[in-house]
């Protein structure tokens, strides 16, 4: 389990929030897709501390960042080429993330402490 200070926490927590907030400012920008930008932060912030804090199969967590970025960039296309593909590129958006999600949840699993056994 990471264990972290109140200082980085609330200096995350500011910026998180500074983000998001800069975000709603250009909503028309990449297609709205660019207020995904703290979550990316979020994301990275967090596969940073699992890698300095040694946790195993960090890889994945960067994996599943760059399964984010590919999944964003099918949401900001998608308006874009519904003209010419009747079907768009929004449901890549929704398939890529499950794999994305799939493979947060499988680092943060893969890194619960034992259980130990009743005596």
């Amino acid at each position: 389990m990471l264990r972290l200070s109140a200082l980085p926490i609330a200096a995350f927590l500011s910026v998180f929030f500074v983000l998001i907030y800069i975000c709603q400012l250009f909503p028309y920008l990449l297609n709205g897709s660019l207020m995904y930008l703290p979550a990316v932060a979020a994301l990275t912030t967090i596969a940073l501390l699992h890698h300095q804090h040694h946790k195993r199969n960090t890889y994945l967590f960067w994996l599943a960042i760059l399964a984010f970025f590919a999944s964003l960039t099918f949401r900001t296309i998608d308006q874009g080429i519904c003209d010419t593909f009747a079907l768009g590129s929004h449901f890549m958006w929704h398939l890529i993330n499950g794999l994305m999600l799939y493979l947060i949840m499988r680092v943060f699993i893969l890194n619960l402490p034992a259980r130990q056994k009743s005596p």
